[in-house]
C-alpha cells in the first residue's frame, strides 16, 4: 500500500497535478452554541431520565446480573452446544455415507 501511494504521488507530480500554493483558510476551533449543542443536551437529559427510570423500577439490576449467566432452563449442560447442530458429536469424516 505504501508503494502504491508513492507511485500515485510521483505520477501526480509528473503530470503537474499537485498544487504548489496553498490557499486554504483555517479557522481556529472554538466552542459555540447552536442547535446541535441544544439537541445534544436535550437527548442527554432524556437518556439520563430513561436510565434513572430503568434502574429505579428494580428489574434493571437483576436483568444485568443474569445476562452473563448460562441458561439452564432446558436441563442441558450449557457448554455442550453440539446437540443443536447436524452431525453433532462426529469428527470430520466419521458417520459420512460412503461414496
Amino acid at each position: 500500500m505504501a508503494v502504491a501511494g508513492l507511485i500515485v504521488e510521483f505520477v501526480f507530480q509528473g503530470a503537474g497535478l499537485v498544487p504548489h500554493g496553498r490557499h486554504a483558510k483555517i479557522e481556529m476551533a472554538s466552542l459555540s452554541w447552536n442547535y446541535t449543542t441544544v439537541l445534544n443536551m436535550i437527548f442527554l437529559l432524556v437518556a439520563a431520565a430513561l436510565l434513572w427510570r430503568y434502574f429505579r423500577r428494580g428489574g434493571g439490576w437483576q436483568m444485568l446480573r443474569t445476562m452473563n449467566k448460562p441458561s439452564t432452563a432446558t436441563g442441558e449442560d450449557p457448554h455442550q452446544h453440539g446437540n443443536h447442530h447436524p452431525g453433532a458429536g462426529q469428527r470430520h469424516g466419521e458417520g459420512a455415507a460412503p461414496a
